[in-house]
């Protein structure tokens, strides 16, 4: 994978050699239709921003029935395809100067990219949205002055380093010193 900032593939250069990190590499023999996960093996951090490309890769060690996938025609070329049964090597290590002949195509695969954010929560977001906002003054708000047992004892509020049982100026001073914080 990678991030580009191309939209279609219109002009040269057609195949990147550069800048790709491997995010997942396996053999696999898939016998079942339908979804099928492949968990990343290295993690790949998305910018946010750019489109990404991702080379779908297979080399068998002769000719066998071509596979097929699920698709969505976009209106552009948007995919680049080729396919050679080994006669051109192994290719991850194709290149615009040396590939067996590329075609473009307006059908995207259909993929679902699902991911999860490993960071530590923030302190102080007790609507753990990533935002320290005002629905989180509220939170602090109702918990202020219970202690373990009462109706409205929230332990989340109980953000001072040493863990006293009681919610208050010290756990606002914690708070305060997080206000306006937000993970990107």
């Amino acid at each position: 994978m990678k991030h580009t900032s191309r939209s279609d593939y219109s002009h040269p250069p057609y195949l990147e050699t550069s800048g790709w990190k491997t995010v997942y590499q396996n053999n696999e023999s898939i016998s079942l239709s339908g979804w099928r996960n492949f968990h990343f093996q290295n993690a790949f951090e998305y910018n946010g921003t750019d489109n990404l490309l991702i080379d779908f890769t297979y080399n068998n060690s002769s000719y066998t029935i071509e596979s097929s996938c699920k698709v969505s025609n976009m209106g552009v070329e948007r995919v680049l395809m080729a396919f050679c049964d080994s006669t051109h090597f192994d290719p991850l290590n194709w290149s615009d100067s040396y590939n067996p002949g590329l075609w473009g195509a307006t059908a995207v695969p259909n993929i679902k990219l699902i991911s999860e954010v490993s960071a530590e929560p923030m302190p102080a977001d007790l609507k753990p949205d990533c935002n320290v906002d005002m629905y989180d003054v509220s939170v602090l708000a109702l918990a202020w002055n219970s202690r373990p047992g009462d109706s409205n004892w929230d332990a989340d509020c109980d953000l001072y380093v040493t863990v006293e049982p009681v919610i208050d100026m010290r756990d606002l001073s914690v708070f305060i010193g997080h206000w306006l914080d937000y993970f990107e």
